[in-house]
């Protein structure tokens, strides 16, 4: 009900919605689509709804990879295939060891000369 009325708002204009998003989500559709994720996340993350305490993802990392053209091809590729066949578990091997590549940590160079000197300790 409430993705409904808000959704209904930002249509006809009684809720404010920046120029950018509306030509980003320029479908009622697509519109009802971002609100209704609008409305999980302040439900998931409003320390008052959720007994005080602060939002912990579950599954940290379950969307690396989200927009990696490989990892979608594989993930198509997937819906193909027979469930219980050799080449359904290939490319789930396949797709675990892209999902683990792209979630590990990237290597970062830092110039410590930039940092302030209360910050350089923290380099390793």
């Amino acid at each position: 009900m409430v993705v409904a009325m808000v959704t209904e708002g930002i249509i006809s204009g009684s809720v404010v919605f920046s120029l950018d998003a509306s030509q980003k989500y320029n479908t009622p559709e697509k519109k009802k689509g971002y609100v209704t994720g609008m409305v999980g996340n302040h439900l998931r993350k409003d320390k008052r709804l959720n007994g005080g305490e602060k939002y912990e993802i579950k599954k940290p990392g379950s969307r690396a990879g989200s927009g990696d053209a490989t990892l979608k091809a594989l993930k198509a590729l997937q819906t193909t295939v027979d469930a219980d066949s050799e080449s359904w578990h290939q490319i789930e091997a396949a797709i675990y060891e892209r999902t683990t590549e792209l979630s590990k940590k990237k290597e970062v160079t830092i110039n410590v000369e930039a940092l302030p000197e209360e910050f350089r300790h923290l380099v390793k």
